[in-house]
C-alpha cells in the first residue's frame, strides 16, 4: 500500500466524512472503497428493444426485423 497526498475540495470531504462516519468507515477505506468502484471495468448493457405496435401501421416492405444492422441503416437513410 502505497501514502500520498491529494486535494479533495472542501464540499467533497465534508460529503466523504460524512458517509464514511454514517457507515461507521474510516476515510481511507471509504476512499479505497469507491476508488475501486470507479476503476472497475465496467460490462456493457444488453441491448434491448420494446417493439410498440401502432394500429394502422404496417412494415414498410423489405423491412427485416431480425437485421438490427439493416434496421440502423435503413433508419439512418443508407
Amino acid at each position: 500500500m502505497r501514502r500520498t497526498t491529494i486535494t479533495i475540495e472542501d464540499g467533497l470531504f465534508t460529503a466523504l466524512r460524512q458517509r464514511a462516519a454514517r457507515e461507521n468507515r474510516s476515510l481511507k477505506d471509504l476512499l479505497n472503497a469507491l476508488l475501486r468502484e470507479a476503476l472497475a471495468p465496467r460490462k456493457a448493457a444488453r441491448y434491448r428493444c420494446d417493439w410498440r405496435v401502432v394500429k394502422g401501421r404496417g412494415l414498410q416492405p423489405g423491412v427485416n426485423l431480425q437485421d438490427r444492422e439493416a434496421l440502423w441503416d435503413r433508419m439512418e437513410g443508407r
